[in-house]
């Protein structure tokens, strides 16, 4: 069977998350198979009679079944990258690693998107074996930073800890009263939604914010080396200002557009060093799961709106019939 090469669609600089149907390479075939014939015609009339050869051609090398066939293997292997899906997904031809109907599954987070699109195996294969990578968490009042490195140590399997492997050369934790109890939310952020307020819990809790900011960024200048030299840094900051505790402050280690800054793709619990070790060992697992499945013929209607109910309207009674039914009821009302 005939496929379409890749290279032909980059002809027309269609992004591959953008492409949803074959209607624009319908019209163009026979003119990508022109242009990628080894002769050439000098003149005008040759050229009009090797076009219609050309054309024939086409219709005898791609079948319409052919050219949707390649389409939607392409749009299968690439549907993992246009949907909202934290992962990657894989497969193998070495049967003793995983079966033909299980594929492997990586988290986007270890990959840059525009490189991990075009070249996805290379970049499973560029992700380095040793070095170190960071992980972040702060949240109400409490912060967690942990470097791991990427070799795990070699320590006995136990199964009631897997922590244990986990080779953290750095790591550090804080805790202020900045949020209220049973109530949430920092104190800036109320004052900025409800006013200022005047009592003592208020301003002990702004006083915390303002000694959590200066220690988490004291921290993170001392880091500064370790930093630069990570591979990712994955973090946790639920909330408007907690990520300018770690990033984009004045003489800050990290950007905000470092793109080695990149959000941990799942929930997590209180900031803690053991949490830390819990996310790094949740976001470096590889997975074996089900292949996806896309419904490549019918557009996707899970995400449109439910069309509203319409509203049972209450029937008008007449005010002649509702005078009516009270002097019957009560016959000694006079009007």
């Amino acid at each position: 069977m005939n496929k379409l090469s890749m290279s032909k669609f980059y002809l027309f600089e269609l992004p591959k998350l953008l492409v949803d149907s074959l209607e624009p390479f319908k019209l163009p075939l026979e003119v990508l198979n022109s242009n990628f014939s080894d002769s050439e015609s000098d003149s005008e009339g040759e050229a009009e009679g090797e076009a219609e050869t050309q054309f024939s051609l086409v219709e005898t090398k791609y079948t319409t079944e052919d050219v949707e066939q390649s389409f939607e293997r392409w749009q299968w292997e690439t549907r993992a990258h246009m949907t909202g899906s934290p992962y990657v997904y894989f497969t193998s031809s070495n049967p003793d690693l995983i079966s033909n109907d299980k594929v492997l599954a990586i988290y986007k987070s270890w990959f840059d998107l525009e490189k991990l699109i075009n070249h996805p195996v290379q970049c499973v294969n560029g992700l380095p074996i040793t070095g170190k990578s960071c992980v972040i968490m702060v949240g109400s009042g409490h912060f967690a930073a942990a470097i791991i490195g990427h070799k795990r140590h070699h320590h006995k399997t136990n199964i009631s800890n897997p922590l244990a492997n986990v080779n953290v050369l750095k790591s550090k934790t804080f805790h202020r009263y900045t949020t209220r109890r049973k109530q949430g939310g920092a104190q800036s952020a109320m004052d900025n939604a409800k006013g200022k307020a005047n009592s003592a819990g208020s301003t002990i809790r702004r006083a915390n914010e303002r000694h959590l900011q200066e220690e988490i960024q004291q921290l993170l200048n001392s880091w500064s080396l370790d930093l630069s030299q990570c591979h990712r840094i994955f973090y946790r900051a639920p909330g408007r200002s907690n990520k300018t505790l770690i990033a984009g402050y004045p003489s800050a280690p990290i950007s905000n557009d470092d793109p080695r800054l990149v959000k941990i793709p799942f929930g997590t619990k209180r900031p803690t060093i053991d949490e830390c070790k819990t996310c790094w060992l949740q976001l470096t697992k590889v997975l074996t799961t089900d292949p996806p499945k896309f419904d490549l013929k019918s557009k996707d209607t899970s995400t449109s709106k439910p069309k509203p109910k319409s509203r049972e309207q209450t029937p008008v009674i007449p005010e002649e019939d509702l005078e009516a039914a009270k002097q019957q009821e009560d016959p000694d009302i006079q009007l």
